[in-house]
């Protein structure tokens, strides 16, 4: 079945990208700072972690791309609690009637065989 739905997204692929990269190295720079100010260098860490040494510099450098549990285990290291706060776009238009007709005729296209068992 082709579905004729496309999800659109909110921010340009070109957008998106500059706003991750612009996070990742304000959250790289925050690492530096907070390992910075422990004393601690580069290498005991990356040992201390057993990580690459060029993982945690990519990571501090904002080069690098860091998943949430390594972010976590990062944070636990440094003794510091991770606070992620989510936060909306006011300019979205929150309508989501193309999403319901999608699944709808979703739901109306499918095989048989995929039914609902009643």
């Amino acid at each position: 079945m082709n579905n004729k739905f496309q999800y659109r997204f909110l921010l340009s692929r070109d957008e998106a990208k500059k706003h991750w990269l612009d996070i990742r190295r304000s959250l790289g720079s925050w690492l530096n700072e907070t390992r910075r100010a422990q004393e601690l260098n580069l290498v005991d860490v990356a040992d201390s972690l057993s990580l690459p040494i060029t993982t945690l510099d990519e990571l501090e450098s904002g080069d690098g791309k860091i998943s949430l549990d390594r972010l976590l285990y990062v944070c636990r290291f440094y003794g510091v609690a991770l606070d992620i706060s989510l936060k909306t776009f006011d300019d979205v238009n929150y309508n989501r009637d193309d999403e319901h007709a999608a699944a709808q005729m979703f739901r109306e296209n499918r095989p048989k065989e995929q039914e609902d068992v009643k």
